[in-house]
């Protein structure tokens, strides 16, 4: 790093302002899309308030601090580079299809990897350089949310598995994560309207319940807290398994024959609601929802 540390190390006072600065630029470092963060702007901030020589220093013939001042430099003169916000799958695609080019590619794509999505196959080499191409295309296709789809949650997660060879992450509880948010107004205010606008459809999982508000409160609140959209019902919460596999089946058709997690109503931990509250997703993707998820991205391309 492009710093005299030694001195810094040694002092009580400045040393966590370089540990904060080294953490919080580590992206930078490495050389990520958005290294250059507000929190590694302000932790670059806080440390030369400490350790103000560290501007004019020279690296020597150190070559990580030479390879690291550059990239320093630039991200504080230019200031922090916001990440684009999530984008779901749906809209992605929808905005790929209004573009020849890109729409033939998805579509080739989703054509090479389909037994990838519906079984989790080996990820052939066609597959996984349509996919290559996808991305190219598409950089959505990476970190885009399914927004209450048990179909293309369970379709990415072999994706990852299979072409990258990536294990999913353990899915926390849905109590886990409606808890932080219920002591936010704004995401509180959106967990509400959801549970509010469906709650025809988790008690009776019939399509005819699923109303375009529930969808929209459910997108809304999957791209404010995206690891709502894979949490699992806490062990024992029949009402919270009941709503998932209910708004699967009414909203996206999907039959959830097995319980496990997704979409379902979790405890709400303010004094307001007492009621569950829906949640995410998980499930067995059959051949049905398979074929309905092409039907539905064909019709997005064309």
């Amino acid at each position: 790093i492009p710093t005299k540390t030694v001195n810094c190390y040694a002092n009580p006072s400045c040393s966590p302002t370089l540990i904060n600065y080294l953490t919080n630029c580590a992206g930078l470092f490495t050389g990520q899309p958005y290294g250059c963060s507000l929190g590694c702007v302000s932790s670059y901030n806080a440390y030369i308030k400490n350790d103000p020589a560290s501007v004019n220093c020279s690296c020597g013939k150190d070559s990580s601090c030479i390879a690291a001042q550059g990239p320093v430099t630039k991200c504080i003169m230019s200031g922090p580079v916001t990440p684009p916000p999530p984008q779901t799958c749906a809209d992605a695609i929808m905005g790929c299809g209004n573009n020849a080019t890109c729409g033939s590619i998805v579509l080739s794509y989703l054509s090479a990897c389909n037994k990838v999505f519906y079984s989790g196959a080996a990820c052939t080499n066609d597959c996984k350089n349509r996919l290559d191409e996808a991305i190219d295309a598409l950089p959505a296709l990476k970190e885009c949310i399914c927004a209450g789809n048990a179909t293309c949650i369970e379709a990415q997660t072999n994706i990852q598995k299979a072409c990258f060879g990536l294990t999913p992450a353990p899915r926390p509880t849905c109590d886990s994560i409606t808890l932080p948010c219920s002591q936010k107004p704004q995401c509180y205010s959106i967990l509400q309207d959801y549970i509010n606008s469906c709650d025809r459809v988790f008690r009776s999982g019939n399509v005819n319940d699923c109303t375009q508000s529930c969808l929209d409160n459910l997108k809304s609140l999957t791209l404010m807290m995206p690891t709502y959209e894979k949490c699992t019902c806490s062990q024992g919460d029949a009402t919270c398994s009941m709503y998932q596999k209910n708004i699967q089946k009414g909203c996206f058709g999907v039959d959830m024959t097995m319980p496990s997690p997704t979409t379902a109503r979790p405890t709400s931990q303010r004094p307001t609601p007492q009621r569950s509250t829906p949640s995410s997703k998980a499930a067995k993707v059959t051949a049905v929802a398979l074929v309905s998820f092409f039907v539905a991205v064909f019709c997005f391309l064309f």
